[in-house]
Parts: structure tokens; C-alpha cells; sequence
């Protein structure tokens, strides 16, 4: 993600936090002027409000990581996204809202009052959800439009760009011309919305006085080395930015992230944020903040009860153990609470993954798995350093073995650590595998954790999570 969509993400933001502060004061003072109910809104807004814009950043974390789905989406495929993030965020809001009644015991505040700006909310994030990235793409990229641009490189390689060429024409991006590494007439330029030939690279610095231009798109070849140089001095004397082309995009559809190994430079085709040393040392603290108390204080009570009904309704171990494959593509023993009934000696179905009226689940194991109570042991798997809070979630090495030959770069998201929870899991995409299409969201959304991970993607994940355990997606089972 370019330092632009994080601009634009961040203004997203700081924007929805001004609507819902305007759509406060608005509701309120509508509230007392207007309507009749001869009852007080409440003694405490700011509180209110308070809670209200903390909860729209708090949902907010890393949601709008995904402008580059949203833009590339259908309009209703995005307007359903924005659906999802209304809910997501009116339902915060609601929580930090009530659990504030509560805890201050606040008895002047109408209940009619919290209904209604509760009510008012939903559609004004959705709005908003909606317009704002439409909004801010067309201001920011408008301004693009008007940077006078030329292309720099050998005619055959420019060629390759002509659709990219006319898609930036249409949208009325300013095109000035090729400058070409040797020379060339323009019948050598065979493009059906050919660009004018202004020189070569030698004339540059006067090509770039003369038009007035702002940005150079240089595009790669063979012999690049003789004529590179010169592009990179005179763009440089003139304050011209340079923009590179990827060469590897004609056979690779990956992104080339520039890498320092040892003092020399290199180019790799997956950003990895989580081999920065100061990024994995956060995300250590995190889990350790989060499982060393559940493992100390919740664990032991929740085995306590889990074993009193495993004891009455199917008698065995209280743990299940299971081979899984980590980080790396190592193997190691994950832990569940057994959820479905216990036969020694007998494991022929063991690798076969549970459906919804799967008749090895007892009663008890049935309630568990569906709110994920099942998963709770996994912690120890956190405090022991083999997984984390949050990661592309393991699977058995039978399936392992099947996706990795299925899948294209399958393994890329073994770079990390596997996770009690992972980007899919937070979305609804869990349990049991039913086709190739659920599969391939799955480890896409895996792909994007690793290449684009974040503090802030991690703390979604774990909210959005935790809706999920409150309200069980169809796929829990």
C-alpha cells in the first residue's frame, strides 16, 4: 500500500470522526427544540459523544485497509462492504453507549434519545462509508490529472503500455509524449493512440523546460544501463519526479518490494512487515498481554467446567491434541478442548473435518464449537511461542500437502506465525472447507495479512472476533 492510500485512509478516519461529532450536536439539539417528549436527551453528552467517536476509531482500525478492494469492486459489491462496516460500527458504538448507562448509572439520559441517535446512526456511516472514499479518490487523483507527464524508454517496451497508456487517457490524465533511449521515428511506435515522439533521453532537459514537466514514467529494457543515468541527472536537476516501471508485471502479476541484505540491495515479490525486528517485538507484547491472563485466570475455571460435562455426556481426555503446521512449515501440537466423543485406538476419521450434523460431536461439544469455546486452550499455544493472538490459521498437514500443490504461493503465508484467530476467521470464513471458492478467499485474505500486517489490522481482527464469538456466524459448527 503506497504512502497515498494511507494519506487517504487516514483522512477517512478523521472525517467520519467530524460527521458523527456534527450528527451528535444535530440530534440533540433537534431533540430539545423540536420534539415534544417533555424528557432531558441527557445531562452527560459529552460523555456520549466521547464514546461515540471512540468507538468509530476503534472500528475503524484497519477496516479501511481494503480501498484497494473497494475501488476495484462492483458498486454493489462495495456498497455491501459498507453495509458490513455500519453494522460493525452502529453495534460498537450501542456497546460503548450502554456499558457508559451502566457504569454511571445514569438516570436522566431518555432512553427514546439513545434509541433514536442510535437508530440515525446507521445510515449516516453507511452514507458516509460510502462517499467519502469516492470523494477523496476524485479530489486527490484530480489533482494528478493536471502533472504533465512523459514516458522514457526503449519504443518496443513502451509498446507493452499501450492499454495502460490509453486507460490514463481516458481519465484524462496529461500525457505530453515519448522520449525514446535511441533514435526513432514515430512509425516505430505502432500504437493504436499513438503519443507524439518529443526527442531522446539526451534532450530531456529540454524537453522537460519546454512542456513543463512534473513526472517521468520510465520504462525498462535491456540496455537501460546506457541511458538510465542520464534520465535520473537531468529528472533530478529539474525537480521531475520518476516513476519506474515494474518490469517484472508482463510475467509475474506481484508487486517487487525493494529489500537491503547485507549492503546490497534486492527486490522481493512479498513486503513482509513482520520481519522488522521492532514490529515483531509489538506483536510478542500483544499476545503476552492477552493470553498470559486468560491462561492464568480464565483457563483453569473454564477446564474445570468443560470437564464436569465432558464427564457426564462423553467421558475421555478433556484436551484435544493435533498435529498442525506453523510458521516456517513447521509441525507442532495444537491444543483444543474436545468437543466430540472419544473412542481409543480408533482415528480413521480424524483428519476428516466437521460438518454440520457431524454425529461425533457431542451435545455439549456442539454449544462449545459454536462460540468458539473449543479454541480457548490455543492461548497456551500463544504463551508457549508457536502461535499468536492473531495469523493465517493452521491446518493439518494432510490439507497442507493438498493446498500447497493447488494453490500458487500456497506457503507464502507460513512467513508467520499461525494464529487463534486470522483475517478470514474474523469475517465468517471458518470451519469446515465446502468448495475451492471459500478456500481461495481464505488464503487470499491470509496473502493480504502477511504482505500488509499492522498493529491496527491485528486489534480489528480481534474485535471483529470477538463480535464473532457474540454472534456465531452460519459456519460455526
Amino acid at each position: 500500500m503506497n504512502h497515498r492510500i494511507n494519506g487517504v485512509i487516514g483522512i477517512h478516519k478523521i472525517l467520519l470522526a467530524f460527521i458523527i461529532f456534527g450528527w451528535f450536536w444535530f440530534v440533540l439539539l433537534f431533540w430539545d427544540k423540536y420534539l415534544d417528549f417533555k424528557l432531558e436527551a441527557s445531562s452527560q453528552p459529552w460523555m456520549y459523544l466521547i464514546c461515540s467517536i471512540a468507538a468509530i476509531l476503534l472500528s475503524s482500525l484497519g477496516s479501511q485497509q481494503e480501498y484497494d478492494i473497494f475501488f476495484s469492486s462492483r458498486h454493489w459489491q462495495s456498497f455491501r462492504r459498507c453495509v458490513f462496516y455500519a453494522n460493525v460500527q452502529t453495534i460498537i458504538i450501542a456497546f460503548l453507549v450502554f456499558a457508559t448507562v451502566y457504569a454511571t448509572k445514569d438516570k436522566s439520559t431518555s432512553r427514546q434519545f439513545v434509541g433514536v441517535l442510535l437508530a440515525s446512526y446507521w445510515p449516516t456511516l453507511l452514507i458516509s462509508n460510502f462517499l467519502i472514499p469516492v470523494l477523496l479518490r476524485e479530489f486527490f487523483q484530480g489533482s494528478e490529472r493536471f502533472k504533465s507527464t512523459v514516458l522514457v524508454g526503449d519504443p518496443i517496451s513502451i509498446n507493452r503500455l499501450e492499454s495502460w497508456i490509453f486507460h490514463y487517457q481516458r481519465k484524462g490524465f496529461l500525457f505530453k509524449g515519448l522520449v525514446t533511449a535511441n533514435d526513432v521515428s514515430d512509425g516505430d511506435l505502432d500504437m493504436k493512440h499513438r503519443l507524439s515522439t518529443l526527442g531522446s533521453v539526451y534532450d530531456l532537459s529540454e524537453i522537460i523546460d519546454k512542456e513543463k514537466v512534473s513526472r517521468i514514467v520510465v520504462v525498462t529494457d535491456s540496455r537501460m544501463a546506457s541511458w538510465l543515468p542520464q534520465v535520473i541527472e537531468s529528472s533530478y536537476k529539474k525537480g521531475c519526479r520518476v516513476l519506474i516501471h515494474n518490469p517484472f508485471s508482463e510475467y509475474l502479476d506481484l508487486p517487487i518490494i525493494p529489500v537491503e541484505e547485507s549492503g546490497h540491495s534486492f527486490f522481493t515479490f512479498q513486503n513482509e512487515p513482520l520481519e522488522n525486528p521492532f514490529n515483531q517485538v509489538m506483536k510478542r507484547l500483544v499476545d503476552l498481554l492477552i493470553s498470559l491472563p486468560v491462561v492464568v485466570f480464565l483457563l483453569p475455571v473454564m477446564t474445570l467446567f468443560i470437564w464436569l460435562f465432558q464427564r457426564a455426556q462423553s467421558p475421555g481426555p478433556i484436551f484435544f491434541l493435533q498435529e498442525r503446521v506453523g510458521r516456517a512449515g513447521k509441525n507442532f501440537t495444537i491444543f483444543k478442548y474436545r468437543s466430540m466423543r472419544y473412542v481409543p485406538d480408533v482415528d480413521d476419521r480424524v483428519e476428516d473435518q466437521a460438518k454440520s450434523d457431524d454425529d461425533r460431536i457431542f451435545p455439549l461439544g456442539r454449544f462449545i464449537r459454536k462460540f468458539s469455546i473449543d479454541e480457548f486452550p490455543q492461548f497456551l499455544n500463544v504463551l508457549i511461542g508457536n502461535m499468536s493472538i492473531v495469523g493465517p490459521r493452521p491446518f493439518m498437514p494432510c490439507h497442507d500437502r493438498l493446498f500447497s500443490d493447488d494453490f500458487k504461493a500456497y506457503r507464502v503465508r507460513q512467513y508467520v506465525k499461525p494464529g487463534v484467530t486470522g483475517p478470514a476467521q474474523c469475517r465468517g470464513l471458518r470451519g469446515e472447507v465446502i468448495d475451492e471458492t471459500s478456500l481461495n478467499q481464505r488464503i487470499e485474505m491470509d496473502f493480504y495479512y502477511v504482505g500488509n500486517w499492522s498493529l491496527w489490522m491485528d486489534l480489528e481482527i480481534i474485535v471483529r472476533t470477538g463480535l464473532q464469538v457474540i454472534f456465531p456466524p452460519k459456519t460455526a459448527y
